[in-house]
C-alpha cells in the first residue's frame, strides 16, 4: 500500500546526497531513470559524478559563424566563436568590482543580440547589446568549441557534491527512489503527520487491520469434494476490515469493508495488528498439514510398523563359480589328449637329456678331381628346443581354442 504521507520539500536534494556518496545504486530503475533526467553519469575508471558540459563556460557549440559585439568587456576587434561566448565573457567582466548588492543576468543571447539584466534590490533595469556574424567559423555547425580546440563531442564535467544536488534535486523524483537508496536513508516527511496503525521507523506507512465481529459461522460456499484451498474452508469469520484511506483536508479518514475470511476451524482467529487485513482474494491463516489432509499415514493415530521386504530375485548366475582355477583342473587332462598337443612330442626330440639331434649329412663328391667327402648341415641343437616351445605352446592355444571356443 503506498505511503500516506507527504516527503518535505528538501527530501530531493537529501536522496540526492545520499545518491552521490554511493554510485552503486544507481543500477536502480527509479534512481536510474531520476539520473537520466538530469543527464548525471558516474565514470567509474575516474571514480566520478560526470555531466555533459556543453553548457560549461568555454564549451560553445558553433553554429557555423564567428561573431563581434560592441557589448561592455567585449574586444570589437576579435571574432568570437558564439553568441553564447560573448554572452559569458561581458557577464564576467560586468560583475567584476561590483557591490554584492548589484546582480547581472544574461535575460537574452542569440544570434541577434543579447540583453543584460540589473538586479538593484527591488529595481530592474535591462541593457541591450547588438552582435554581428564576422565570417564563416572553422569549427562545424553542431561542434563545440572548447580550449582544447574544435570537437565533435566535448569532454564530460566533473561535479562537486553541491553541482551534482544541483542538477538532481530540481527534477522530478520517482515515487520508488527513497525504497532504491541505502538503508536507512531517512527522508524529511511534512508534519504534523497522524499515524492510523503504522509502521515502525523513521517513515512510517498506514496498514490496514482487520476486525472480528461475531464467532466464526459454517461456510455455505464450501465444496467438502474439492481440494482444501484459502478460499474453500469449511468455516468463515465475519469482520471488518479498516483500511487508512488518509486525505489532506481528511487525515483520519478510514474505509470499513465487511469481510467473511475463510478458516479451517470454528475457533476465533485474530490478525496481528501491525500485518495485512484479509478481504476476498487474500490468503487466509494456512490450516497444518493434519487439518488440511485427515487422511493421510502421517496423520493416523497408533504405532507405525516396518514391513518386511520381498525376496530380492537372484540376478545372474556364476558359469564357472571356481574362476580360472577351476577351468584349468576340468579341462587340463582334455588340453593333453588332443591331438595337437601331442604333436610335439611325435616331431621334436624330447630334450637335451635323452636322445641326440638329427644329422643331415651331404656328399660333396663332384669329380674324381673334385672330391670334398661328406659335411653335416643341420642346425645347432638349441634350435630344436626352441621349436619344440613354440609348437607346444601354438599347440595349448589351438587346443584351448578347439575346447572353450572363441
Amino acid at each position: 500500500m503506498p505511503a500516506a504521507y507527504r516527503l518535505a520539500a528538501n527530501a530531493p536534494r537529501i536522496a540526492a546526497a545520499a545518491i552521490f556518496a554511493n554510485p552503486y545504486v544507481r543500477g536502480g530503475v527509479a534512481i536510474a531513470s531520476w539520473l537520466g533526467l538530469a543527464g548525471l553519469v558516474w565514470d567509474a575508471a575516474n571514480r566520478v559524478w560526470t555531466k555533459p558540459n556543453s553548457d560549461q563556460a568555454g564549451n560553445y557549440e558553433s553554429d557555423g559563424f564567428l561573431y563581434r559585439s560592441n557589448a561592455p568587456g567585449i574586444d570589437s576587434s576579435r571574432s568570437y566563436s558564439s553568441p553564447q561566448e560573448i554572452c559569458a565573457i561581458s557577464l564576467a567582466n560586468r560583475q567584476k568590482g561590483e557591490l554584492p548588492t548589484k546582480t547581472y543576468s544574461i535575460a537574452r543571447c542569440d544570434a541577434g543580440g543579447f540583453t543584460m539584466r540589473l538586479t538593484v534590490g527591488p529595481s530592474v533595469s535591462e541593457y541591450n547589446y547588438s552582435m554581428v556574424k564576422a565570417g564563416p567559423s572553422s569549427c562545424p555547425a553542431g561542434w563545440f568549441v572548447t580550449p582544447a580546440g574544435c570537437v565533435q563531442t566535448p569532454p564530460p564535467k566533473t561535479l562537486t557534491q553541491q553541482e551534482f544536488e544541483d542538477a538532481l534535486a530540481p527534477k522530478p523524483m520517482p515515487e520508488r527512489v527513497p525504497q532504491e537508496l541505502p538503508q536507512p536513508t531517512p527522508l524529511p516527511i511534512e508534519q504534523p503527520s497522524p499515524w492510523i496503525n503504522p509502521d515502525p521507523g523513521p517513515n512510517p506507512q498506514h496498514k490496514p487491520r482487520f476486525v472480528p465481529t461475531g464467532d466464526p459461522a459454517p461456510n455455505p460456499s464450501y465444496d467438502p469434494n474439492s481440494p482444501s484451498s484459502p478460499e474453500n474452508q469449511p468455516w468463515y469469520q465475519p469482520g471488518v476490515r479498516i483500511v487508512p484511506s488518509p486525505t489532506v483536508s481528511e487525515p483520519w479518514r478510514v474505509d470499513y469493508q465487511p469481510v467473511a475470511r475463510p478458516q479451517p476451524t470454528k475457533d476465533p482467529v485474530t490478525q496481528p495488528e501491525n500485518s495485512p487485513g484479509t478481504k476476498p482474494g487474500d490468503k487466509a491463516e494456512q490450516p497444518d498439514l493434519c487439518e488440511k489432509n485427515p487422511g493421510i499415514a502421517a496423520c493416523e493415530n497408533g504405532d507405525i510398523n516396518d514391513v518386511a521386504l520381498p525376496s530380492i530375485p537372484t540376478l545372474y548366475e556364476r558359469k564357472y563359480p571356481d574362476g580360472l582355477i577351476g577351468i584349468w583342473n576340468q579341462k587340463s587332462d582334455q588340453i593333453k589328449q588332443a591331438s595337437a598337443f601331442t604333436l610335439a612330442s611325435q616331431l621334436m626330440p624330447t630334450g637335451l637329456t635323452s636322445g641326440t639331434c638329427p644329422t643331415w649329412p651331404i656328399t660333396l663328391e663332384f669329380a674324381w678331381w673334385a672330391s670334398y667327402g661328406e659335411r653335416d648341415v643341420a642346425p645347432p641343437c638349441w634350435i630344436w628346443d626352441v621349436a619344440k616351445t613354440i609348437v607346444i605352446i601354438s599347440a595349448l592355444m589351438l587346443a584351448r581354442s578347439l575346447i572353450f571356443g572363441g
